[in-house]
């Protein structure tokens, strides 16, 4: 396992934005990560769902990209483009052959130095958006589970609804409200811009001034200020949906992405559902065959954490009785029943991905801008997996009896529709 340093170059330009460089030589290939510092959380009221509308419409065209030209000049080169958003970030990431490093950062700057959208372009995209919430979220068994579950653990703080937004909002939005949008996030003070891949130093630093050092910083972004108090007790709901299985879905908040609990969280995910001899998995899935599925896992932001279970019963089984299974195997875990062997099987895996997912440069790009983002440091990334390894027995334990025994928490619980 190779745990050479991964090496990097950190460079603030004198408008602000944020340039962090990887040379990596094993692919003859360029990844740009185009990181804006503002997510769904970020967004006005009534604007619900504005950021991840940017998602779409930043391939739309630009001051010297026509509509429908950025992909075409791209694919013309052999390129690819992709973007996802979050609570906190949006990212917009494009791969090329690396002789063509220059007009990939000509194609993604070109998006900063303006806005030119037209109202078509914006009504195009909101249908887009529209309609995938319409399939990812609204008719997906269980896909209104985030949005039920976020109204209920968070209040008017950003992180109250799914980060792609309320329908309502998005058909409202005006190109007023998005040119504001764009002026206030859309600039290089408010732009992590990280480039991994077969290039030189010098030269792309010379390319990045070239093309992104000429663009001015207008506004001071405002963030929105996190806000937030802890459940005052256990709720629990039931949704009647149109599922096969009955479902169950436990929240419980935590601490944030850059907390140390946070890491030990995720151990203990691990230890529950990661792998068929995963406790929940093991005792439930396949000895006594009360679940269909279960899975742990955090959720991490830059302000709060949740751990989070979604089990599925099994048909002919009570949903309380799988419920019950559950909580008996987190109330042995939170009474110190987990082993050395158990821990040290987790952090072996976490210690595998890790190394192995920095050999890819989309990888690689994304976390050294995170880690830039969450942490400013992007050394981080050749110290964050010692973080994991160093996590005792006795911390998780710790964990388990703050965050999960005291039974402040949301239980969803989603049972089939009754016939008519």
């Amino acid at each position: 396992m190779n745990k050479k340093n991964i090496e990097y170059k950190d460079i603030l330009l004198k408008n602000g934005l944020q340039l962090l460089i990887s040379v990596k030589k094993d692919v003859p290939g360029v990844f740009i990560n185009t990181l804006i510092k503002a997510g769904s959380k970020d967004e006005p009221e009534n604007q619900r769902g504005i950021a991840h509308l940017f998602e779409h419409l930043m391939f739309e065209g630009s001051p010297n990209i026509k509509q429908g030209e950025f992909d075409d000049i791209l694919h013309g080169i052999g390129g690819d483009s992709n973007a996802y958003t979050t609570y906190d970030v949006t990212c917009y990431q494009t791969t090329v052959p690396s002789n063509f490093l220059e007009t990939a950062l000509w194609l993604d700057s070109d998006r900063f130095t303006g806005f030119v959208l037209s109202e078509e372009s914006i009504d195009v995209q909101k249908k887009v958006v529209l309609e995938e919430k319409l399939q990812q979220y609204d008719n997906t068994p269980y896909g209104s589970s985030e949005e039920e579950s976020m109204k209920r653990l968070y209040i008017d703080n950003g992180y109250d609804i799914p980060v792609i937004g309320k329908c309502d909002d998005i058909k409202r939005i005006k190109k007023s409200d998005i040119e504001i949008f764009f002026e206030k996030y859309y600039n290089p003070s408010n732009i992590i811009l990280t480039i991994v891949g077969d290039i030189d130093y010098s030269v792309t630093e010379e390319l990045v001034e070239k093309y992104y050092g000429g663009i001015e910083s207008k506004i001071n972004q405002e963030h929105r200020i996190f806000e937030d108090k802890d459940l005052p007790y256990e709720i629990n709901e039931t949704i009647y949906d149109n599922v096969n299985l009955p479902g169950r879905f436990l929240y419980y908040k935590m601490p944030c992405v850059t907390n140390r609990e946070f890491y030990v969280a995720m151990l203990l995910s691990g230890i529950l559902s990661s792998g068929d001899s995963s406790l929940l998995y093991n005792n439930l899935v396949y000895e006594k065959k009360i679940l269909y599925d279960v899975s742990a896992y955090v959720l991490g932001t830059k302000d709060i954490g949740l751990f989070v279970i979604d089990s599925f019963t099994q048909s002919g089984v009570d949903n309380n009785e799988a419920g019950y299974e559950v909580d008996k195997i987190l109330n042995e875990v939170c009474s110190g029943s987990i082993t050395e062997s158990q821990i040290s099987k987790v952090k072996n895996r976490i210690e595998t991905s890790f190394y192995t997912k920095h050999q890819y440069m989309h990888n690689l790009a994304d976390d050294l801008g995170l880690m830039k983002f969450y942490f400013n440091n992007p050394d981080r990334i050749n110290c964050d997996v010692e973080e994991y390894l160093s996590i005792t027995k006795s911390e998780i334990i710790n964990f388990a009896d703050r965050y999960i025994k005291n039974n402040k928490r949301l239980i969803l619980n989603y049972l089939p529709k009754e016939s008519d």
